[in-house]
């Protein structure tokens, strides 16, 4: 059985290993952009387990001699910068990166987790769970086979005393939620009037649309004041 203490332990020593690591990386003008972002989403991860393990040991009434002191006052930077109306460039490279997702992320997914587990501990029957969660979700086989080697990341966000028909509805409501969260909610539909139009009015329309097109990329192509 694991000692709460030493794993307590090894997650503080890891953050100041990771956080040491990000303000080298920012201090020196030779790393890039993609090695700061990455770092950055490293430290990012390892805070809030780090915080999720200091919540639950202090809610059994752990007593822990070591208190990650430094990772607070970093935090408590972070936060002065936000108050002042400033978003810090530590959060700011790493919100720049990658896809955007919905906050629940993590939770929608630990939900498929969940109900993949318990039909494999046979609590739930289902002999096409793996179709059922992809139909759910809108994703692929392997999407959800990377998810539960993944699982460690959802973890801590999984319900471990939810009866069989909470996860099966918790399931569907997160896959819901997931599906609406990759809709793009800007997406153009056609204008009704253009296509009532027969193709040779179109076709008239297309130059006009070609050329501001291309006025379009002209202004981009102009560079940005510094």
């Amino acid at each position: 059985m694991t000692n709460p203490h030493s794993d307590w332990e090894a997650q503080v020593r890891k953050e100041h290993e990771l956080r040491t690591r990000l303000y080298i990386l920012a201090s020196d003008p030779a790393s890039s952009k993609s090695e700061r972002v990455c770092a950055s989403k490293q430290w990012w991860r390892q805070v809030q387990i780090t915080l999720k393990l200091f919540i639950d040991l202090t809610e059994q009434g752990a007593y822990l001699t070591t208190f990650p002191s430094q990772m607070l006052q970093s935090l408590c930077g972070l936060v002065d910068e936000f108050a002042i109306g400033n978003i810090p460039q530590l959060v700011r490279e790493s919100a720049n990166s990658g896809s955007a997702r919905n906050v629940n992320w993590r939770r929608d997914v630990a939900c498929a987790v969940a109900y993949v587990e318990a039909v494999r501990r046979d609590e739930i029957h289902d002999s096409t769970a793996f179709q059922t969660v992809c139909s759910a979700f809108g994703v692929s086989k392997t999407t959800v086979e990377n998810w539960l080697k993944d699982r460690d990341r959802f973890c801590d966000v999984l319900g471990s005393s939810d009866d069989t028909e909470t996860i099966t509805l918790k399931m569907t409501r997160a896959g819901e939620l997931y599906k609406s969260a990759k809709t793009p909610k800007n997406k153009r539909k056609p204008d009704p009037e253009i296509a009532s139009l027969s193709d040779a009015k179109k076709a008239d329309i297309k130059p006009v649309a070609d050329s501001v097109s291309e006025a379009h990329r002209a202004v981009l192509a102009r560079p940005t004041r510094k």
